[in-house]
């Protein structure tokens, strides 16, 4: 998620031939065409398997975000750390004075004590009883945050344990066949960082076109990821989308045209990594890199750019401390919320558009994750819980799918936290913020019934100011 690093690379486009060309070279000194798509599609050639991908027709084909709304989770921290989110794995007693950013200072400070940790993380921080919670709690969908070092081996001096993740990761996957959840794979982290961020793997570093190995080793990690989960049949074709990059900054460091380059290449890599035995062709999310969604209209045509092969993936926070125009008053924020359903619905009817992130926070939580020591989430539920608070937070979390279902749907950030209550899914649903069953319309309080209600509504309003009932919470403070 964006939330808790600070902002710190120009993305370089490497091809997946030895021929890196025009790519290779520093920015200054290449032709506007060499960094073009087309270019690189020309340079790259066509896929190298025999699958037909550009029909929207190919029964193969997810139309993730196009066959029906998507409401998921993400499962966050589980294998890329977040302090903020697993404050205890930084609070051990061997490094708990120190102050440590992201995975990367993590595990240099851990030393040898680091694989053993990490592989107990992996092991207990989502179990088969998550994801059975999961689906009675009527969500289609986990999107899963990985790291590229799960696909590809480290470089010096990248400190991070590689491919480590896979044991849980596999049953990651076979308890989504299991429990009938779609899963989307994102490739969370990616070699050098392209936005600076801790949840890129090293705050600060912003580096991803320094070297264009960086890309190079990006690619294949997807070609890998592709091939290991995709291709295999034993997981039931669960994998219904692959995202190739988390939120990218653009910056004097990251420009959208060399983004997209980058997006371009990631695409024709996972094509070609798919066989045609494969039982579900995966939509391919793009991040929208917080940038306006016209940009995808002229960047993205549907005949390079098929509407059945890709979807874009939105962020959309409201916390004041990061976006100032976002409203301090209760009421105010719900019509903030619900304006932002007619630009989503707009943009589907292009290509599907997927809110990858949101949450119920207003305000960050643990962002010094050692003052949430000890902290238990009932505790931080009390901070939320007044009778008033908990009407907005149910408001706010219907107001917001509500909005987002006007496109592709939504993915909340993140089923579980150790003490960030607004942040956690799990413990919002517990406290009656969240429907119990999502899937059924008869839990929503606010949100109008059916589409004849929902016109009834007055304009800018997208869910109702009394509720159809009493609201019921678990806590009131």
């Amino acid at each position: 998620m964006r939330a808790f690093g600070l902002p710190s690379a120009l993305v370089v486009a490497a091809l997946l031939s030895t021929a890196i060309g025009t790519f290779a070279a520093p920015l200054s000194q290449r032709s506007p065409q060499a960094n073009s798509t087309s270019a690189l599609q020309e340079r790259e050639g066509s896929p190298t398997n025999s699958m037909t991908y550009g029909s929207d027709e190919s029964p193969k084909q997810a139309h993730f975000g196009r066959n029906s709304v998507v409401r998921g989770v993400n499962l966050g921290a589980w294998f890329v750390l977040e302090s903020w989110q697993n404050p205890s794995l930084f609070l051990t007693q061997d490094i708990r004075s120190m102050q440590l950013n992201d995975e990367w200072s993590w595990m240099n400070a851990k030393g040898s004590k680091a694989q053993e940790d990490l592989v107990e993380h992996y092991r207990t921080f989502m179990n088969q009883s998550d994801f059975e919670a999961i689906q009675r709690a009527g969500l289609s969908t986990v999107r899963i945050p990985v790291p590229f070092w799960t696909f590809v081996p480290t470089v010096k001096p990248e400190p991070y344990l590689a491919s480590r993740q896979r044991k849980a990761l596999r049953d990651a996957l076979t308890w989504s066949k299991q429990y009938g959840l779609d899963v989307v794979l994102d490739l969370h982290t990616v070699p050098g960082s392209v936005n600076g961020l801790d949840n890129g793997g090293r705050l600060g570093e912003q580096a991803f076109a320094d070297d264009p190995n960086n890309a190079k080793r990006a690619l294949n990690a997807l070609s890998v990821m592709t091939d290991m989960f995709v291709n295999n049949a034993s997981y039931g074709g669960v994998v219904k989308a692959i995202q190739v990059a988390n939120e990218p900054k653009i910056n004097e460091r990251l420009s959208w045209s060399v983004l997209q380059d980058y997006q371009a290449a990631a695409l024709k890599t996972i094509r070609a990594a798919i066989k045609p035995s494969a039982p579900v062709v995966p939509t391919v999310l793009f991040s929208d890199a917080f940038q306006p969604w016209s940009k995808y209209d002229a960047l993205l045509p549907s005949d390079a750019y098929p509407t059945s092969q890709i979807a874009v993936d939105h962020h959309q926070y409201f916390v004041r401390a990061w976006d100032s125009r976002v409203p301090k008053d209760d009421d105010e924020l719900i019509d903030y919320v619900c304006a932002i359903g007619p630009r989503i619905a707009a943009a589907q009817k292009k290509r599907a558009v997927i809110v990858g992130e949101f949450s119920l926070g207003r305000e960050t939580r643990c962002v010094d994750y050692h003052t949430c020591q000890d902290v238990k989430m009932s505790q931080d539920v009390s901070t939320l819980n007044s009778a008033e608070n908990n009407k907005f937070m149910r408001r706010f979390f219907e107001a917001q799918a509500a909005s987002y279902e006007q496109g592709g749907g939504w993915i909340m950030w993140s089923w579980k936290t150790e003490s960030a209550a607004a942040w956690s899914y799990s413990a919002a649903r517990e406290q009656g913020w969240i429907p119990d069953d999502v899937s059924d319309p008869a839990q929503w309080l606010y949100r109008p019934a059916d589409e004849s209600q929902r016109k009834a509504l007055p304009d800018g309003q997208c869910i109702t100011t009394q509720p159809s009932r009493s609201p019921r919470f678990a806590t009131q403070s």
